[in-house]
């Protein structure tokens, strides 16, 4: 294999982005083949390592990190039920060194990144110090003879113990964390001298079934994650990794898989198909979620003002006096997610339609096709959003297979006023909270045809509450 013409000129593509997406893309495949063909028949899992060591040795703080500790880039596991399985450390790294006659080999790149790849695997142990098999990989994107990968190899066992089918341990167990000590948690030993402690993610030997529970449900999660299964996901991480943030309802990627539905005997089931090859067999696979639908989506957009107490860029007053910034975002009512928004400067206008629409429009791409097409969505903003262009363009989305609707609040103009006081006390109900429950002090009238809606969409209710 060889770059194409632009991919030969780094001056003129992405050279950053290949060296680091390519180069590493490259060097895990040869290192998922390595240990492949070492195990036949055996399962490999390619695993994150900062998402297993998050769970061990995440720093205390509102967000747990690793911080600039050196660290390898993937473990990969060998396993197979019923029996110990094998971890490798791995590290890849890319380059567009181009070789050449003054170029000498003692300064190729490849050499000096694999040398930093060893001193970031040298920082992982399983059990004991230099024990765990490692795996560094560099990739000459530009060499004379094609993409080359460089590899090395530190010889180890690797070992972790055979994870019980069922039961405490299993991978179905909930998983517990850990506060593993980083500092000084390494004993190198010496010949003839007094051993050395060095930094280090270090894995004790009374620790080995949890790390391998560990990565048996970090990759569940991560195959989960496909079929854009966010509580699904959230019940095999631990709080480290990001169980919070995967409690969330969340949608499958639109543009990377194909949205379905499917009813299994009486129940109905939302997810992806996807098409897939598995030790080149193909699989076709529906991954989804069981129960009752929703009748409709709500998206509420609203605007807020941040204040800033320096100068900032765009920073700007506000209407209330204040100084900072005025953004406008939509959320799914449904779920409570984040769907869109738009950074804007504190004078930016709360009622300007060009930024309700683009917010809008940006929210609904967001929406898989299985729900933003035969779904109805109500569209909610209060009186800012009441602006006439914005709500025809609401409106106009029809054309496009798209049922929405809208509430919005409405300006209580003299005319309004008199109107309200004009409606009969037999024409007003009785207000309903979002749960159903009976609003205290509160009912709700129509005014549909005694207030002045030209300009606006035709067939939409006009409501007023006393």
């Amino acid at each position: 294999m060889a770059l194409t013409d632009e991919g030969q000129s780094p001056e003129l593509s992405c050279r950053a982005m290949q060296a680091r997406e390519l180069g590493r893309a490259f060097g895990l495949a040869v290192a998922e083949r390595t240990v492949r063909n070492r195990f036949p028949g055996h399962m490999v899992s390619t695993l994150d390592a900062e998402a297993i060591l998050l769970a061990g040795f995440a720093r205390s703080g509102p967000r747990p990190s690793l911080g600039a500790r050196p660290r390898p880039d993937f473990f990969i596991e060998a396993w197979r039920p019923g029996e110990p399985s094998r971890v490798f450390v791995v590290t890849v790294n890319g380059n567009h060194q181009k070789a050449t006659k003054r170029t000498a080999k003692a300064d190729r790149s490849a050499f000096k990144q694999l040398a930093r790849g060893s001193e970031r695997a040298e920082h992982f142990h399983l059990a004991e110090w230099s024990t765990t098999p490692c795996l560094l990989m560099s990739t000459e994107l530009l060499a004379l003879d094609g993409i080359t990968v460089n590899a090395l190899q530190a010889p180890g066992e690797g070992l972790l113990p055979a994870r019980p089918a069922s039961g405490r341990g299993s991978a179905d167990a909930v998983l517990s964390e850990r506060n593993l000590a980083y500092a000084g948690a390494v004993k190198v030993p010496a010949d003839g001298h007094s051993e050395r402690i060095q930094n280090g993610f270090f894995i004790p030997r009374k620790e080995l079934s949890w790390y391998g529970q560990l990565l048996a449900r970090t990759g569940a999660a991560g195959q989960l994650a496909f079929a854009g299964a966010g509580t699904e996901i959230a019940q095999y991480l631990a709080d480290k990794q990001g169980h919070k943030h995967h409690k969330q309802q969340t949608f499958a990627g639109s543009s990377s898989v194909r949205d379905a539905r499917h009813k299994i005997g009486p129940t109905s089931y939302v997810g992806t198909d996807q098409v897939f090859r598995l030790n080149r067999i193909r699989v076709e696979a529906f991954p989804g979620i069981g129960g009752q639908e929703l009748p409709g989506l709500v998206l509420d957009i609203d605007a807020t003002l941040i204040t800033c107490h320096t100068e900032k860029e765009a920073a700007a007053p506000t209407y209330k006096g204040g100084y900072g910034f005025h953004p406008l975002v939509c959320f799914l009512a449904n779920t409570g997610e984040s769907m869109s928004g738009r950074l804007r400067p504190g004078n930016a206008g709360a009622n300007t339609a060009t930024d309700h629409i683009a917010v809008l429009d940006d929210a609904l791409a967001q929406i898989p096709d299985a729900h933003r097409h035969g779904t109805d969505i109500l569209v909610r903003t209060d009186s800012a959003g009441s602006a006439k262009s914005f709500l025809t363009h609401v409106r106009e989305l029809r054309a496009r297979g798209i049922r929405t609707f809208f509430s919005v609040g409405y300006a209580v103009t003299e005319p309004v006023r008199r109107a309200i006081r004009a409606l009969p006390d037999q024409v007003w109900h009785p207000a309903l909270d979002q749960d159903g429950t009976l609003r205290e002090s509160a009912e709700v009238a129509e005014l549909t045809g005694m207030s002045d809606l030209a300009g606006y969409p035709a067939g939409h209710p006009h409501h007023r509450p006393p």
